[in-house]
């Protein structure tokens, strides 16, 4: 799968042959890499790889964080030409970024923040049965030093951070990927104590569901101080902590997750989970996406581009009649536009399902939340009855991944029940594919629920079909928007 990857040292040939000369002078480098120092040889100091290490094939760890470079545009000045570029009053981009925290945790422990931009991030997981290895691991740097007021459970999360957790929040987990989770992230943490507590609520949530030994308790309260720290710092809005913020808006998508898992979990969690996705965009307009850049962060914020006007052949017939049937005196009304560009987004997941499961797959799956409209998370938090059915429908997809993403696992199997039980029986007749994925056992039985047929052996023999209702489908849209 193709990802945006950090920048790179130039490609280098074959080692050049290096005749004898004399040892010539040369300014002293105190911020050269580890494996460098310990060969007492010149760094020449590119990040993420120096030379040297590139050519011995090394893994290449400095000790000092990069210090970036921050865009010169003032956050006030930032946010306001964010908001000010908003078209409705009701927006979400029209509110402060502090009251959207605030109020989408009226009833939770954690933020909630959401959704799209032209580029975002990207943080699927690592396999259950991969989570875990016994294998002797490379010391991280990260651990070799001892921040002021750091005690032993501190320690023992920031050791599994650093050796499990960071490489679970990336189905690629790639070089680039574990350099940014376990080097940039812990350093950005140093300068900003709430993205240290964010990592270490990470790690402790993911010792949890691995039935590993960790206090509760001690658990709890790291989630607590990481909003806490998270809040202030928006407020403040100081450029030294922007990177930060960048990184912690998307660590509070897997944090947050855990409401869907707790018995007592707010009712229709998915609602606030929606505006923790909304608030990555909001943080990137913050910062200004020069910092994104600057900040060694970009690759973190990468999705599959979806081609809207294909994919909008595979929605569901019956979700289409369920939004063609809106007449002008229905409350939904003027609600029908951003219907219809959620359906496309939830149309590039069933694409992607007929033409066989894959990594694109799931990468477009746990990162689809940030393309829906704001219009829509705005509708679908009033809890209109449609836009609540087409969630369902959404998590019949997260269910598709749970067992490769440790932290979606039960968002599915809870936002199904919740919206389930929620609505009324006039509309169940819609909710019979969410409904019968709840029993599904196995992702091959689960995708024939979802394409809607049972004697399907393959998603990929399933396009076929699909194709000869392709025209069908764009007659039933085509009279739709000519209403």
């Amino acid at each position: 799968m193709a990802e945006t990857s950090l920048v790179k040292a130039p490609e280098l040939d074959s080692p050049p042959t290096r005749p004898y000369h004399a040892k010539r002078p040369h300014k002293k480098s105190r911020s050269g890499c580890q494996n460098c120092k310990a060969r007492k040889v010149k760094c020449d100091e590119s990040r993420p790889v120096c030379r040297s290490c590139k050519l011995r094939k090394a893994e290449c760890v400095y000790v000092l964080p990069q210090k970036p470079h921050h865009s010169p545009v003032t956050a006030s000045a930032s946010w306001h030409s964010s908001s000010s570029s908003s078209s409705s009053s009701s927006s979400f981009e029209s509110r402060p970024l502090t009251h959207l925290i605030k109020s989408a945790t009226s009833s939770t422990n954690l933020a909630s923040i959401s959704s799209a931009s032209s580029f975002l991030f990207s943080s699927p997981i690592l396999p259950l049965d991969e989570r875990v290895s016994d294998q002797t691991v490379t010391i991280p740097a990260e651990l070799l030093w001892c921040p002021i007021g750091i005690d032993k459970a501190d320690m023992k999360a920031l050791w599994f951070y650093s050796t499990q957790t960071c490489g679970s929040f990336s189905t690629v987990a790639d070089d680039g990927h574990k350099y940014i989770m376990r080097s940039l992230l812990v350093r950005y943490g140093s300068e900003s104590p709430f993205l240290l507590d964010s990592i270490f609520a990470l790690a402790s949530l993911h010792m949890q569901r691995l039935n590993q030994r960790f206090d509760p308790k001690r658990a709890l309260a790291y989630r607590v101080k990481s909003l806490a720290g998270y809040r202030k710092a928006i407020e403040e809005a100081n450029p030294g902590d922007f990177p930060a913020l960048l990184a912690n808006s998307l660590l509070l998508t897997a944090l947050s997750s855990e409401n869907f898992r707790e018995p007592d979990g707010a009712h229709l969690y998915i609602l606030d989970w929606l505006v923790v996705w909304k608030g990555i965009t909001l943080v990137i307009d913050l910062v200004s996406k020069p910092t994104v850049v600057e900040s060694g962060l970009k690759s973190l914020f990468y999705r599959p581009p979806t081609d809207v006007v294909k994919s909008a052949t595979f929605i569901p017939r019956q979700l289409l009649l369920l939004v063609s049937s809106i007449t002008p005196s229905d409350p939904d009304y003027s609600y029908s536009e951003a219907y219809i560009e959620t359906l496309k987004y939830l149309g590039s997941l069933y694409m992607d399902l007929v033409q066989g499961p894959s990594s694109m797959m799931s990468l477009r799956i746990i990162t689809i939340f940030t393309f829906l409209p704001t219009k829509f998370i705005d509708v679908a938090r009033m809890s209109r009855p449609r836009a609540l059915i087409i969630l369902a429908y959404f998590a019949t997809f997260f269910k598709l991944v749970q067992r490769e993403v440790w932290w979606l696992e039960g968002v599915g199997d809870r936002t199904i029940r919740d919206i389930c039980g929620h609505l009324d029986l006039e509309w169940q007749d819609f909710l019979q594919v969410p409904c019968a994925a709840l029993d599904a056992q196995g992702r091959k039985q689960l995708s024939k629920i979802i394409l809607e047929d049972t004697e399907l052996d393959s998603p990929q023999n399933y396009f076929l079909e699909y194709e000869a209702h392709v025209d069908q489908t764009q007659d039933l849209l085509r009279d739709y928007c000519s209403h």
